[in-house]
């Protein structure tokens, strides 16, 4: 017999058990807790975020909700991370995940989560609300960028050293330089844990023996998952050590479009960026989340003045959405009406700007469309 419940501590055991075996027979072997310590790690506590359905006593299906807090600017907006998202082989075909995911976003919507943010197929959770909703910027290096353009920079006086031989001055330093961003993910205690979601390795970066910033790279050196310098001509003699260290055949790094100073560096140096729509979200407080944004995109470029109402539609469930920008006194109210999926894209996603979504292409409204709204992989599960 099937009883949908969420998932209590004794279970995490079990829960860990099958998401292992569901996810390595879907793709390569996987460890979640080593994966994922900031929720399967020995002392997480994350049990009570899974909604899960048992069969004569066992998981055969999970969902997990997990909350975080997104600082926009000056507000903080309530957002939740969907995944693990998993059915047993044996129990495909009885709705099983559909009806997890139903009721995941209905409870998380009650529970006051202004959003939901996931990865995964497109078509799997469209039908969900979910949409690509993000501008992701993502820079590649190779050998050839640092030895012609950096030939002259000698990076000796830099030091990586581990986060674990830190000192405690340096490592709040590092939550001095994460809280400095125009936008980022409150991670509390467990804020090392999320450095090390994906098997990342994390690195105190130390210039003429003073702390410089850090950054957050793959074993093998491939990726830079996060990285903050606090000075912006320090980032590419770093760079070049990084690869006289760890060798790369490439190093990949993504950023979001409002690090400005950061893509300015990037963009110059690198051998190519491909911007791309990076998580799928599903938004249930559009006002709170574009105004927020608004003012982020407003810092690096002045929006224009402005008042537009949205009608956002979903099946029969429909919200309006109130925007203003500066004084405009003169200015009539502007009006919008738009489906769910269509908003998602058109207000975050670089996609809208090549879309007409069927209607005049008045969802451009000034220069305040598309904003920047992006989530680290580190903070994604």
């Amino acid at each position: 017999m099937e009883y949908f419940c969420k998932a209590a501590l004794e279970d995490m055991a079990e829960l860990i058990d099958f998401l292992n075996m569901v996810f390595s027979q879907s793709s390569h072997p996987h460890d979640f807790k080593a994966m994922l310590p900031k929720l399967y790690g020995d002392d997480a506590d994350t049990a009570r975020y899974h909604y899960i359905v048992k069969e004569e006593g066992r998981i055969k299906a999970v969902v997990g909700v997990f909350p975080t807090e997104y600082h926009i600017g000056d507000t903080l907006v309530k957002v939740g991370q969907l995944g693990s998202v998993s059915v047993h082989p044996y129990a495909r075909g009885k709705n099983y995940m559909k009806r997890l995911m139903d009721w995941a976003i209905e409870d998380s919507q009650a529970q006051g989560y202004d959003a939901l943010v996931l990865g995964g197929l497109k078509n799997r959770y469209q039908h969900f609300g979910f949409q690509p909703t993000e501008i992701e910027l993502n820079y590649k290096f190779i050998p050839e960028n640092i030895r012609h353009q950096l030939k002259d920079v000698r990076p000796d006086h830099i030091v990586f050293k581990s986060v674990k031989d830190a000192s405690d001055e340096d490592i709040e330093k590092v939550f001095r330089l994460c809280g400095r961003q125009r936008v980022y993910v409150e991670r509390g205690e467990h804020f090392f844990k999320v450095l090390e979601s994906w098997y990342m390795e994390t690195w105190i970066v130390e210039i003429d023996d003073e702390f410089s910033g850090y950054l957050c790279a793959s074993a093998d050196g491939t990726w830079i998952r996060e990285w903050l310098m606090t000075s912006q001509e320090a980032y590419m003699p770093v760079l070049k050590r990084h690869f006289e260290m760890k060798c790369p055949e490439a190093v990949s790094i993504s950023c979001a479009a409002y690090e400005r100073e950061k893509n300015e560096i990037f963009g110059r140096y690198s051998e190519h960026c491909i911007v791309e729509s990076g998580h799928q979200w599903r938004i249930f407080n559009f006002e709170k989340i574009l105004s927020a944004m608004m003012k982020v995109k407003n810092s690096y470029m002045p929006l224009e003045e402005g008042r537009l109402e949205i009608r956002i539609h979903n099946g029969s469930d429909e919200t309006l959405c109130k925007l203003k920008w500066g004084n405009p006194s003169d200015e009539k109210t502007e009006f919008m009406d738009i489906s769910l999926l269509e908003a998602e894209e058109a207000f975050f996603s670089e996609a809208g700007i090549y879309r007409n979504y069927g209607r005049k292409a008045g969802y451009l409204y000034k220069n305040w469309f598309p904003l920047p709204l992006y989530t680290n992989e580190l903070d994604a599960c």
